[in-house]
């Protein structure tokens, strides 16, 4: 619809172009004269040369009459996107300390991984990168996330981003089971063993462009919970944790993770 508002505008602008109806009518008379006096017929190629530059100076005037009406010093315009890289959106990890393993639930991770890019017509300085989780709904507590470089270091800021830069980050978020005694934790798996619930995050991007404004900027995401409790079936597995497995409610302690989801996933069905 708002093309269709343009066109009609356009062509709206360009019927009242004098030059247009000009050589309309010159044309017009060229017609006329050589159906009067056939002596004086001109070459069909000279009325559609005729036509097309009256059409292409009318055409050029609303172009100028159009550029005049937009605003001048138009300050650029900053303008950051926020996305996910696609296919490795989200990693899972357990915590490599598992001291008290058997008395307390070690803690895992959750690391994003983003990409930022200014699409916008300024450069950037980006202050802070940050990831926020709601309530999971699960026996876990997720916290707000870091920002790392893909190597795992820390990401230093500002970093400049010049109209077209893409920086990629990794936000390391902790994830703390409630409550850690194992077997409370085991049990309260079990509750969410057929449908795990996904967690909608929230990156933000808090960025300041060269006349000092500063801007936020933020993307809402879902994370799936489902790999992170298979993490945790998997360690008291290797672990060989069987009155966890049996507290979760895991069906068979002896077949893998995937070979289950499958049978979930047809029970579902059915």
């Amino acid at each position: 619809m708002q093309s269709l508002r343009e066109l009609k505008n356009y062509l709206r602008r360009l019927s009242r172009r004098w030059v247009l109806w000009l050589f309309v009518l010159g044309d017009a008379v060229g017609v006329i004269a050589s159906a009067v006096s056939p002596n004086i017929k001109l070459p069909l190629p000279t009325y559609w040369g005729l036509a097309l530059i009256g059409l292409l100076w009318a055409s050029f005037q609303v172009y100028n009459e159009l550029l005049s009406q937009l605003p001048k010093n138009v300050p650029p315009q900053p303008d950051l996107n926020i996305e996910l890289i696609e296919g490795h959106e989200y990693t899972y990890t357990v915590r490599s300390d598992r001291t008290n393993l058997q008395e307390n639930t070690p803690m895992a991770t959750i690391i994003v991984h983003g990409r930022i890019s200014n699409i916008g017509s300024a450069g950037l300085d980006v202050l802070s990168i940050k990831s926020a989780f709601e309530s999971p709904g699960g026996p876990w507590i997720l916290n707000d996330g870091d920002p790392r470089t893909i190597d795992g270091t820390n990401l230093s800021t500002p970093v400049h981003l010049n109209p077209g830069a893409t920086v990629l980050c990794d936000l390391h978020s902790d994830i703390r089971p409630d409550p850690l005694n194992s077997a409370r934790f085991a049990a309260r798996i079990a509750l969410i063993n057929a449908n795990p619930p996904s967690v909608p995050v929230t990156i933000s991007v808090e960025a300041v462009d060269s006349t000092g404004r500063i801007s936020d900027f933020w993307r809402g995401f879902t994370v799936a919970t489902r790999p992170m409790k298979d993490l945790y079936i998997k360690l008291w597995e290797e672990t060989d944790r069987k009155e966890l497995l049996r507290l979760a409610r895991v069906p068979d302690p002896g077949i893998t993770i995937q070979k289950r989801e499958q049978i979930e996933g047809a029970n579902q069905e059915t």
